[in-house]
């Protein structure tokens, strides 16, 4: 549990562009921790953020299929 099941390399290559409405959740988690781009552009920034949190997803995904594959195992 808590494992990184998706490298940098693998969520650049998933990466899909986002809804306004992933943009919008990135803007406020990032309000929340009071993170903003310092330089550049900030869809950059919260592209970013969205990206990271699709990792989550991914790894998160990948998790729970190991977990079924690993209880399928066991009936």
């Amino acid at each position: 549990m808590n494992q990184i099941l998706c490298t940098p390399r693998e969520a650049i290559k998933f990466r899909h562009p986002h809804t306004p409405a992933e943009l919008d959740w990135a803007e406020t988690i990032s309000d929340f921790y009071t993170a903003r781009p310092i330089k550049g552009d900030a869809t950059n920034f919260y592209t970013f953020v969205a990206d990271v949190f699709a990792a989550g997803r991914i790894s998160g995904v990948r998790e729970e299929r190991a977990r079924r594959k690993g209880a399928a195992r066991h009936e």
